[in-house]
C-alpha cells in the first residue's frame, strides 16, 4: 500500500491485498456496536461489505470481515487503513483536476487525523458515532473519484457509500451528501443499529459525515454565551471572575467548555473519565492543566481565585461558606458567643483546633477558616474568632509556631488561608543541602527553589529544570526513583504544588505542552531568599552575593530595601 497522496488516490488496493496489521492498540477505539441481526441478516451484512471487491477476493476476505463483525458489531475493514499519516496536507499537494476536489480531500483527511478524530480507525470523528465513512473501502473509492473529478461532475454520497460521479456543470455542487436516511416517526435506535450493522446507513453527526469538522472551536462561541448567561441568571452579574464552572466532558464538542470558562473569566473545572480524551484536549491547548488529586485541585482553585481577585469554594456547602466568609466577625462578637460556654469546653475546642492545625501543617496542607468551622467547631462556629485567637497564642507559646496568613482578596470578601512558621530556630534551613538529612524532600525542594531563584525572571520551564537536575545527577525520568529523593517528577509537580511550595502551570496556547515552575505562596513565607543566595555563593567558591546583580537586588527588595550591614561592609572593603 502506497504511503503517498498519489497512492491513496489510485483506487481500492486489491492487487496485491495490503498486509493485515490489525488495530492500533495505542489509540482509542469505538465500543462494540449492538446490532441485533439474525444469522441471515449477518450474512447480508457480509455480502454488503464484499460488494466493493472482485469476487476472486471474497474467499480470502469473507472470514476476516466475519470475524470483525463478531468482534466489533460492524465491518470497518481494518486491513485497508491507509499506510499514510492521516492529516490535512497543503491543498496543492493533492493530485486532482479541480481545487474544489482537493479541498474535499483535505477536509476528509482532517476529519480522520488521529489528533482530531475520536476513534480514527473506526472512521469516527466525534460524538461516539459521527462517521466519516462506514468502512475504509469507501475512503479509497471516494479519494479516487475526487482525484478524477472535473468542474463538470458531481460526486453523490449516501451514508458513506459513493453512488458515483455524475455529469453536472460548473455552477452545480461538486458534492451532494445524504446521511442517516431514516424516518424518525417510523424508526428507533434499535432499527438504526441494525441498518448501520448491515452497512446501508450511518450517522454523520453534523460535521463528521459532511467532512467539515473544526473541533471544539465550532461550539466554543455558543458555549461561552451559555456560561455568561448562566452567570447573569444565577449571580445577577456578567462578571464571573473567581467563580468556578464545575462540569464534565472533554469530547469533540464538550472540549469547548474549558476554553469557554477562560473566555468568560471564571475558573473551569472539567471532569473527564477518558484519559485519552483528556490528554488530547490538553495537548491541543483546550485544557491548561491536568490534576488528578482532589486536594491539589482545591489548592489550585484557591490560588487561581486569588489571582482573579475573587473568593471561591468547592465544598458541597459552598453557599454557607461564602456567606460565612463574607461576614466580618469582631472579637467582641466572638467573646459574646463564648460567654455561655464553660472554661473546660472552650479549652477543649482550643485544643482540638490546635491539634487540627498541627496535623494540617504536618501534611503541609494550607489551613482554611471554613475547614476549621466545618471539621472542628461545627455548631460553635460563631465562637471562631475567640477560639482561633487562643489557639494562635498556644501554638506560639507552647510549640514556637507562628500562624501566618496568606490572604486571598476579593472585591467584597476575604478568604483566609494559614500556614505555621517555626519561630524557635530561624536558622533551621541554613545548612539545608545535607544528603544525610532526615528530610531529603526538603533538600530537594531547596535545590529546586535555588535553581528557580537564580534563573532570570524567577520562573523556569519544566524542560530546563529537568535538564539542570539531570546535570546534578538527580534523575527525573518517570518510573525511575532517585535513590535519595524517590519519584522526583511527582514530588515537584504534585506534592510540592499541593503544599503550595511550588506553582506548576501550563503556558497557554503553546503548540506542545510547556509548563513553568515558580515559587509558591508557602515558599515565599517560609524560605529566605538571602539564604538561597548565600548557599549559591558557597557552591561557587564563596563568590560574593553582589556578583549576581539581579538576584541580589531581589534579596534587598524582599527584605524591605534594607541592605545587610555586614554584607555592605564587606562589599565596600
Amino acid at each position: 500500500m502506497s504511503a503517498t497522496l498519489t497512492g491513496i488516490c489510485k483506487g481500492l488496493p486489491v492487487s496485491p491485498l495490503p498486509v493485515y496489521r490489525g488495530r492500533d492498540p495505542l489509540i482509542g477505539h469505538a465500543p462494540t456496536r449492538a446490532h441485533g441481526l439474525n444469522a441471515t441478516e449477518q450474512k447480508t451484512a457480509l455480502e454488503n461489505a464484499l460488494r466493493y471487491f472482485p469476487s476472486s477476493l471474497h474467499e480470502d476476505l469473507a472470514p476476516e470481515f466475519a470475524q470483525e463483525f463478531v468482534a466489533h458489531g460492524h465491518i470497518y475493514m481494518y486491513r485497508f487503513i491507509p499506510d499514510i499519516k492521516m492529516r490535512a496536507y497543503p491543498i496543492g499537494d493533492y493530485p486532482c483536476k479541480t481545487k474544489k476536489a482537493a479541498a474535499i480531500m483535505l477536509m476528509i483527511m482532517n476529519n480522520l487525523d488521529h489528533t482530531v478524530a475520536q476513534f480514527p480507525e473506526e472512521l469516527v470523528t466525534y460524538g461516539g458515532n459521527g462517521q466519516v465513512f462506514s468502512n475504509w473501502a469507501q475512503f479509497w473509492i471516494v479519494m479516487n473519484y475526487l482525484s478524477e473529478m472535473t468542474e463538470e461532475q458531481t460526486l453523490v454520497m449516501n451514508s458513506g457509500h459513493p453512488q458515483g460521479l455524475f455529469p453536472s456543470h460548473a455552477e452545480a455542487p461538486r458534492l451532494v451528501i445524504t446521511n442517516g436516511m431514516v424516518i424518525p416517526n417510523y424508526s428507533s435506535r434499535e432499527m438504526y443499529n441494525r441498518l448501520f450493522a448491515l452497512g446501508v446507513t450511518m450517522y454523520g453527526q453534523m460535521t463528521a459525515g459532511s467532512y467539515c469538522y473544526i473541533g471544539p472551536q465550532g461550539i466554543v462561541h455558543g458555549t461561552t454565551i451559555t456560561v455568561l448567561n448562566a452567570g447573569r441568571r444565577c449571580f445577577k452579574s456578567g462578571d464571573l471572575s473567581g467563580r468556578v464552572l464545575l462540569t464534565s466532558g472533554l469530547g469533540g464538542m464538550s472540549g469547548a467548555q474549558a476554553k469557554a470558562a477562560v473566555i468568560s473569566g471564571c475558573i473551569g473545572v472539567i471532569a473527564e473519565v477518558n484519559k485519552e480524551a483528556l490528554v488530547k484536549r490538553h495537548k491541543q491547548g483546550w485544557v491548561m492543566e491536568v490534576i488528578d488529586d482532589l486536594d491539589q485541585l482545591v489548592t489550585r482553585i484557591i490560588m487561581s481565585s486569588k489571582q482573579r481577585k475573587r473568593v471561591v469554594t468547592v465544598q458541597d456547602d459552598s453557599e454557607e461558606d461564602m456567606e460565612e466568609v463574607s461576614q466580618t466577625q469582631t472579637l467582641t462578637q466572638a467573646q459574646k458567643a463564648t460567654a455561655n460556654l464553660s472554661k473546660d469546653v472552650i479549652n477543649k475546642m482550643v485544643s482540638e483546633v490546635v491539634q487540627y492545625m498541627l496535623i494540617m501543617e504536618q501534611k503541609k496542607i494550607p489551613i482554611k477558616r471554613t475547614d476549621i468551622n466545618k471539621h472542628v467547631l461545627k455548631d460553635n462556629s460563631k465562637a471562631y474568632t475567640e477560639i482561633f485567637r487562643q489557639a494562635k497564642e498556644r501554638l506560639k507559646n507552647v510549640f514556637g509556631l507562628e500562624v501566618t496568613e496568606l490572604e486571598l482578596t476579593a472585591t467584597k470578601t476575604k478568604s483566609k488561608v494559614y500556614i505555621l512558621l517555626n519561630t524557635l530556630d530561624a536558622d533551621t534551613h541554613s545548612d539545608f543541602v545535607d544528603m544525610s538529612s532526615e528530610e531529603p524532600r526538603m533538600t530537594l525542594l531547596l535545590i529546586v527553589l535555588s535553581i528557580i531563584f537564580m534563573n532570570q525572571g524567577e520562573v523556569i520551564t519544566d524542560a530546563l529544570l529537568w535538564h539542570i537536575l539531570q546535570k546534578l545527577d538527580i534523575n527525573c525520568d518517570e518510573g525511575k526513583d532517585h535513590e535519595v529523593f524517590g519519584d522526583v517528577k511527582r514530588i515537584l509537580t504534585v506534592d510540592f504544588t499541593k503544599q503550595m511550595y511550588l506553582e506548576y502551570t501550563k503556558i497557554p496556547n503553546s503548540e506542545t505542552p510547556i509548563h513553568e515552575f515558580r515559587w509558591g505562596l508557602r515558599a515565599h513565607k517560609e524560605i529566605s531568599k538571602r539564604k538561597i543566595l548565600d548557599f549559591v555563593c558557597k557552591v561557587y567558591d564563596n563568590m560574593r552575593p553582589e556578583n549576581w546583580n539581579t538576584q541580589y537586588r531581589e534579596v534587598i527588595r524582599s527584605e524591605g530595601g534594607r541592605e545587610d550591614q555586614e554584607t555592605a561592609g564587606t562589599s565596600n572593603a
